[in-house]
């Protein structure tokens, strides 16, 4: 919200009137529409420290008060876990926080690293980036799974 707010304010203002980006920096390249694209394709994972990550309480409030607001305008909603690398989904141990709070919610949940087994090199830029590859791969398993019911919503 505060971000809309500032943006809306900084527009009218003309504060970045003048400003321009290269569609190109290193290996990124703006897609129009709101996508990075990036030259580079494989993934070389670093060595990742075991650990556990809890949500934020702020944020657990924000994310029921969002599900509030969009079940009273009668918008359907399903929630998704899109794949990390399998490295970053087994040693940080926020996939189990996740999922508990995403089952509480009694919304369709796909936890997509439990279905899709996809290899980190070949399918991602870094730890939480598919790469094309594994856009394409991701992107037909959401359309199976929403159009066919071929995959069941975890609760």
């Amino acid at each position: 919200m505060n971000t809309l707010i500032y943006a809306s304010v900084a527009k009218s203002l003309g504060i970045y009137s003048d400003f321009s980006e290269p569609l190109k920096k290193d290996i990124d390249e703006y897609i129009s529409g709101g996508y990075v694209r990036k030259d580079k394709f494989t993934y070389n994972p670093k060595p990742i420290k075991e650990t556990s990550l809890i949500a934020n309480q702020k944020q657990l409030i924000a994310f029921d008060e969002m599900i509030q607001l969009l079940n009273s305008k009668n918008i359907q909603l399903v929630l998704i876990y899109a794949p990390i690398t399998k490295t970053y989904y087994t040693k940080v141990g926020y996939n189990l926080n996740f999922d508990s709070v995403f089952r509480e919610t009694k919304l369709p949940y796909f936890n997509f690293n439990e279905y899709l087994q996809i290899e980190d090199s070949a399918y991602f830029y870094d730890g939480h980036h598919l790469n094309p590859n594994g856009v394409e791969i991701f992107n037909k398993a959401i359309l199976d799974s929403l159009t066919s019911n071929k995959l069941l919503p975890i609760h």
